[in-house]
């Protein structure tokens, strides 16, 4: 396995160095300590995490399942690993949908907060027609009225479902003999 790991650390510090990147910078792509990477590279990580040789596949542009192999992992720890990426960007796309979903509500609380409004200065004119200068006609508070309908059309609309994510949930267990 020694043998492995300095052709580990080997490979990641060829690549890193085609890149011209220093450990240091590796380490601030991957979101890995710096003192790792140097371990690594110098084959003193025993057998590096597989999360910290993903990012560093990711940053080096390097196939992970030949880092795993090299670093001692066998096909099903790299597939568990594989599906935990998968998740990943399903977190990720998640998220994202989760996000535009707050900005739609935001955007409809907008609109009947403005359609409210509206209603209450209508109410207040039609109470309180003395106080205004000109009287509300029918005329006025069916043209306030479509203003209204307008605003509140888009509140009306589904939620366009093509910006659903697609979540395939993908678990992943040993079997128990």
């Amino acid at each position: 396995m020694g043998k492995n790991i300095n052709l580990l650390g080997q490979k990641i510090s060829e690549a890193r160095t085609k890149l011209k990147i220093s450990q240091r910078e590796l380490a601030r792509l991957a979101h890995v300590d710096s003192g790792e990477i140097s371990r690594i590279e110098a084959g003193l990580r025993q057998k590096p995490n597989v999360l910290i040789l993903n990012k560093i596949a990711k940053v080096l542009n390097l196939d992970f399942k030949d880092l795993s192999n090299l670093a001692g992992y066998n096909n099903e720890d790299i597939n568990l690993n594989s599906s935990s990426n998968q998740n990943d960007d399903q977190v990720e796309n998640f998220t994202k949908f989760f996000f535009a979903v707050l900005k739609d509500i935001n955007k409809r609380r907008a609109n009947d907060t403005e359609c409210q409004k509206i209603i209450m200065n209508l109410i207040d004119r039609l109470e309180n027609p003395d106080l205004y200068e000109k009287p509300t006609t029918k005329k006025d508070v069916i043209i306030i009225l479509k203003e209204i309908t307008s605003i509140l059309t888009p509140n009306l609309e589904k939620f366009d479902k093509a910006k659903y994510p697609d979540i395939n949930i993908n678990v992943n267990s040993k079997k128990q003999s």
